[in-house]
């Protein structure tokens, strides 16, 4: 009988957030998988090739040390589809040096109704106090006859009014009380106290916390006069919001902001967690602990975009096992086409664009752990992107002023493409502050662009991730 073939498509990658660093936990094989391909591991043992004497020309079989594995592997950059719930690869995006902010608010009744001619939401009980005018809401029913994103235009007593993202009057149909409905709100809104036509100040319930909305999506009402999304490239203690868009009106005290329900990752470099993975390769289970690492995306116009993770940790065994029956996410990656590119401010095309966070990690040595090193720690991170925008002119677009003068500019890309149309399956991606290092004409295709690396300069706030 000939040996069991293993088939590399057959797999699956399971994580688990550990407490301690260097105590394993065991992953639930059905709800902590991770769909993605092109998995590669590694177990870099620490080998001694030693010069003894012998008796001939051959030297003595090598020593082997401890081991210092890695994995890699990369997923497509998606969402959950519920604004506000982290994407299945949200724990992976922590332990490569993130902090994950949830900015959702949830009420849940059975007493929620839908009138569709009056695009009224009413509750007989439950408190939808929160939702005020310009307030971003995502609803949810239990059967899936209302499904997706509104703004409040008026409220009374028990009920609310909305519309569309766009302004258009909603079509959802008449839909009375039972099943289950759940109303998800991120902040809910604000009028705001101050205006330009890059930012706007705001007012409570935003916290004066310095930073805390930066990579976030704002829904701007009032003035614009039709709702308009846009992202805070920066944030201020004392509530002033720096945008990534540059409006033909400045924002004014006629402008009302709302974050809709989200979730957004922005750099840190405290209180990083570490991960068990467990890479199952067609019935043969590898089991990794104290993992940490490093990650990096990559867009290209119109196709899809992918996140590469490249994970370090300590080797615990390879087990028969089979995989479980994982329950993915249902949702398929943004497309980035019908979406948003912009450099400084303004629309431009390019064909990719592409971030890589580059965290460093050592595995501090320790002859007391079983691979005579601790679990590793991140010890740097120096973040550098790259696009390649269309050749503009110099009036429309000076790339070479900004470099030269290493003036820094924002970069900010959404995908709302195809299944990224989706609430809960969109991604922003907010690069506050690129410093430019080279701005080089090129030819692609025929077409002349510029490529253009940078550095992502602000600390702790280089490259903000947000999915809503």
């Amino acid at each position: 009988m000939s040996e069991v073939k293993k088939r590399s498509r057959k797999g699956a990658v399971y994580i688990a957030i550990q407490g301690f660093d260097d105590v394993m936990v065991t992953p639930d094989l059905v709800n902590d998988g991770v769909l993605g391909e092109n998995l590669d591991l590694s177990y870099n043992p620490q080998t001694v090739t030693t010069n003894e004497f012998t008796n001939s020309l051959d030297r003595r079989a090598r020593i082997v040390g401890g081991f210092k594995a890695t994995l890699n592997f990369e997923a497509y950059l998606k969402g959950s589809g519920l604004p506000g719930v982290a994407p299945e690869f949200g724990r992976l995006l922590q332990a490569c040096g993130y902090a994950e902010q949830v900015i959702s608010t949830a009420v849940t009744g059975t007493d929620i109704a839908f009138v569709n001619a009056t695009g009224k939401i009413t509750a007989a009980a439950t408190n939808i106090s929160g939702f005020t005018v310009g307030t971003a809401l995502h609803v949810q029913h239990a059967d899936r006859r209302v499904q997706g994103s509104y703004v409040v235009t008026a409220v009374g007593a028990g009920e609310i009014t909305v519309t569309n993202e766009d302004g258009t009057a909603p079509t959802f149909p008449n839909t009375a009380a039972g099943p289950s409905v759940t109303l998800r709100r991120g902040i809910s809104a604000a009028t705001a106290t101050a205006g330009t036509d890059t930012s706007a100040t705001l007012a409570a319930p935003f916290a004066a916390t310095d930073q805390l909305y930066r990579g976030a999506p704002l829904l701007l009402t009032g003035n614009p006069a039709t709702p308009t999304l846009s992202f805070v490239n920066d944030y201020t203690a004392g509530r002033l919001a720096e945008l990534t868009d540059k409006f033909a009106t400045a924002l004014s005290t006629s402008t009302i902001a709302s974050v809709p329900p989200c979730v957004v990752y922005t750099p840190a470099s405290d209180n990083l967690p570490w991960l068990t993975v467990w890479a199952n390769l067609d019935g043969v289970m590898v089991k990794l602990f104290g993992c940490v690492g490093s990650f990096s995306v990559e867009a290209q116009a119109g196709g899809a975009a992918k996140v590469k993770f490249n994970l370090s940790g300590l080797y615990d065994s390879e087990i028969d096992q089979a995989p479980g029956a994982t329950a993915y996410d249902g949702t398929r990656p943004a497309i980035w086409r019908d979406s948003v590119f912009e450099v400084n401010r303004r629309k431009i095309g390019t064909s990719k664009l592409m971030v890589d966070t580059k965290s460093q990690v050592e595995f501090p040595p320790n002859p007391n752990g079983g691979e005579g090193f601790d679990p590793p720690i991140i010890i740097s991170r120096e973040m550098t992107g790259s696009i390649d925008p269309n050749l503009s002119t110099v009036a429309t677009q000076d790339i070479m002023t900004a470099f030269r003068s290493g003036e820094t500019q924002p970069i900010h890309a959404r995908l709302t493409g195809g299944p990224g149309a989706v609430p809960g399956n969109r991604v922003g991606m907010v690069i506050p502050a690129a410093q430019y290092s080279d701005a080089k004409p090129t030819d692609r295709n025929g077409v002349r662009a510029r490529e253009i690396p940078f550095d992502c300069t602000r600390e702790d706030g280089g490259f903000m991730l947000c999915f809503f």
